[in-house]
This record gives structure tokens, C-alpha cells and sequence, in this order.
């Protein structure tokens, strides 16, 4: 399923049930299992309400919001950040709570940002007058020290 659909299953559960569908996935899929394991495990899977698995519009809903959300603006291809995803980091039921998948949003992001997507910023930053401008730039010094330095260095 998360070959064919592009993201791992255990995110289309609610975050309640996906420590123990984690774990039951991988007893099934285990040459090490015993048969009460097995039992158990298929026992869990026959209670979680798998129909949402089919709503092509829900699976996008949810890839967007564990995946996208920081990103949301620059990232919103879908289907380009699933190949990209596929291609650098491997199979898709292993982007679970996998901080090298975290890495690469944030590596495909700021590419996204330097190629043309700082004009969203820049457009913003257009729009608004001076005061608005002023506060916002000391509300985002307050908490960004990076920030913060290079406006002391320039």
C-alpha cells in the first residue's frame, strides 16, 4: 500500500493506534513471529477502519499535513515531493517519523526558496508599510538569533 499510494500507511491512522499498527505491521512482515504474534497482530489490523485508505483526497490531505505543513507554500506539489522523497530517501513506509525524510523537506524547500520562491517574501515584505514592516522584523529578531546577527553584521 505505501509503495503503491506513495506514503506510509501508518500515517493515515489516528496517532492513538499508530504505535501498535507500527508494531503489528512489523510482526506480520517478521520471519521471527510466533503464531500467537501473528494472531495478535492480525487481530489489531481487523479492528482499525481502513476506509479512508481509498479517498485519493484524504491520503493528499494527510501527506500534506505530517509532510507539507512547514513547507506548505513552496512545497505543494504533491506528487513531484513523493518522487523526490522516493528517489533520495527509499521506500515510502519508511518515511515514518524519519528524520532523514525531515532533512530532505527541508533541503528540497530551501532549493524552492534560492530558485525563485523568496519573490513570496519579497512580494509580502512589498505590501507592507514601514511601521508593519518595523514590527515584524523586531518580533522575528526576538526569537531567530541567526537573523538577528546578520542585522547586526550589515
Amino acid at each position: 500500500w505505501s509503495k503503491l499510494y506513495k506514503m506510509p500507511i501508518l500515517d493515515m491512522l489516528d496517532e492513538s493506534d499508530q504505535k501498535e499498527a507500527e508494531h503489528c505491521f512489523d510482526t506480520i512482515n517478521s520471519h521471527l513471529t510466533t503464531p500467537a504474534e501473528v494472531r495478535e497482530a492480525t487481530e489489531f489490523v481487523s479492528r482499525i477502519d481502513w476506509s479512508c485508505l481509498g479517498d485519493p483526497e484524504h491520503r493528499e490531505a494527510i501527506f500534506r499535513r505530517v509532510y507539507l505543513s512547514k513547507y506548505a507554500d513552496l512545497l505543494n506539489d504533491v506528487a513531484e515531493v513523493q518522487d523526490v522523497l522516493i528517489k533520495q530517501v527509499g521506500e515510502p513506509y519508511k518515511w515514518f517519523h524519519n528524520t532523514l525524510v525531515e532533512r530532505k523537506l527541508e533541503e528540497l524547500a530551501r532549493e524552492k526558496y534560492l530558485s525563485g520562491g523568496n519573490r513570496l517574501a519579497m512580494d509580502k515584505i512589498d505590501q507592507l508599510d514601514a511601521d508593519s514592516l518595523k514590527a515584524y522584523l523586531k518580533d522575528l529578531i526576538k526569537n531567530n538569533y541567526k537573523v538577528g546577527i546578520e542585522i547586526i553584521r550589515s
